[in-house]
């Protein structure tokens, strides 16, 4: 029997493994709703919500349950709204961006790509607003990636043209939940990242129905040479 091949949506194994704990960073962050919305993941129950005492024939048995008991569910749910959370960790990760953003970045940047400074992601995301998703980010995943990318063309436009259409390289942020696959290879005597596969948000405009699916971008060498490939 042929092994199935996997798809471009595979997620590498230190990902799957990671996830959880940024995701969990990620509620800590966002504040008391995120937290509480996850429920028993990031407020466990106590002990006595996952278990009953029954009756039979006056013999009296407590009976453990995988999760809540009933009786366990109603009484999580006064125990949850009972209960503070105290903003530490947005509080720290603030103040600490902030720190660093104290100090003026210096800019060394050639003169024909200035537009950076104002314009970096071709979204309208300013240098500086760009740098501090990268220093929050660091301080609540392991890792996230930056994708210096330039628009496709069908032959080589003049900077006229390149101003006009708005063909110029841009600085693409990924976060660490975009980032799902990679690989490294030896080549030449060098372990090169041969590899990635990036997860994407798009948006789908139907009449006035506004929906996101996800797209991938399959980054990879092929023979040393670079290539890009798009799979909705």
């Amino acid at each position: 029997m042929a092994e199935k091949m996997a798809g471009v949506s595979t997620t590498r194994d230190e990902y799957d493994e990671i996830l959880p704990f940024v995701q969990r960073n990620r509620r800590a962050l966002a504040g008391e709703r995120k937290v509480k919305a996850a429920g028993t993941l990031d407020l466990p129950p106590l002990a006595s919500m996952c278990c009953s005492v029954e009756s039979d024939n006056g013999n009296q048995t407590i009976k453990v349950w995988g999760g809540l008991s009933p009786a366990g569910a109603k009484a999580y749910i006064k125990y949850k709204s009972l209960a503070s959370w105290f903003g530490a960790t947005f509080g720290t990760v603030n103040g600490l961006v902030g720190l660093i953003k104290s100090k003026e970045a210096v800019h060394q940047i050639e003169p024909n790509l200035e537009y950076l400074i104002g314009n970096v992601d071709g979204k309208g995301t300013s240098l500086n607003e760009f740098m501090g998703d990268i220093y929050s980010n660091s301080l609540i995943t392991p890792w996230s990636g930056v994708l210096v990318d330039h628009p496709s063309s069908e032959k080589r436009p003049t900077i006229k043209e390149a101003e006009d259409a708005n063909i110029r390289p841009k600085i693409l942020f990924y976060k660490f939940e975009s980032i799902i696959n990679w690989n490294y290879e030896v080549i030449n005597n060098q372990n090169i990242l041969s590899m990635v596969v990036l997860m994407e948000d798009v948006t789908k405009i139907k009449g006035f129905e506004v929906t996101t699916e996800k797209q991938y971008r399959h980054l990879h060498l092929v023979d040393g040479e670079y290539h890009q490939t798009i799979y909705n």
